[in-house]
């Protein structure tokens, strides 16, 4: 059994216990289960009910293909990381950052519609899909690929700092020159942290140690 619970994306230090502070009251009402994986922000535990009542918590490295081939199942729309990694190599944006958003956008689901009315796996706008050859939004390669574009433009705009690509992505470019920086607000605020954090989760997943410039 998995659940997907977005409450944190940074490994706890020590032995676990704050985690499993969390996960256990959820693990107690499934009685009949005596293994249970949680997926938390960008890193993947099992819990084990051990023969004492004890519990056992292990890390695994969590790279977002798990989740995303599950959505693409859920909801029918093929989808893997190989369209990721393809985008990724297309317009030289990192492929882990390119999750990062997918994740922080839509949970990889490429179905998602926001109450502002974004769509798909990227949330794109209808004039930012338009603006990009995005025919069909809810096409997991057209988004994944219209996104990567837009965001390879953003990241070029802002001379590769992430955040203020971040905040322009989900504020508007309107919005950052406004302020002159990340706009004040609560959401954009909580977006940018969370996608920084999952940022950083991919690329320990995914091994990477250097970033890779947009082109």
């Amino acid at each position: 059994m998995e659940l997907k619970i977005n409450i944190c994306c940074h490994k706890p230090a020590g032995s676990g216990r704050a985690i499993v502070s969390i996960l256990l009251p959820l693990y107690q009402k499934m009685a009949s289960e005596k293994t249970v994986k949680f997926i938390i922000g960008a890193a993947m535990v099992t819990v084990v009910l051990g023969v004492a009542g004890y519990v056992l918590v292990f890390w695994h490295n969590y790279n977002g293909c798990q989740q995303l081939e599950a959505e693409a199942a859920k909801n029918g729309r093929p989808m893997s990381c190989a369209d990721i990694k393809a985008a990724a190599k297309a317009t030289g944006v990192d492929d882990a950052w390119l999750r990062a958003i997918a994740h922080a956008e839509s949970n990889f689901d490429a179905l998602a519609v926001s109450s502002k009315g974004a769509q798909g796996v990227m949330q794109l706008m209808p004039d930012t899909a338009q603006e990009y050859g995005v025919n069909d939004p809810f096409s997991p390669q057209q988004s994944i690929d219209g996104g990567a574009r837009y965001m390879r433009a953003l990241l070029r705009r802002y001379n590769g700092d992430r955040p203020l690509a971040a905040a322009a992505y989900n504020a508007g470019i309107g919005a950052v020159t406004r302020y002159k920086g990340v706009p004040p607000y609560a959401e954009t605020l909580a977006y940018v942290d969370k996608v920084m954090a999952l940022y950083a989760r991919y690329r320990e997943a995914m091994g990477i140690r250097t970033e890779v410039p947009a082109r």
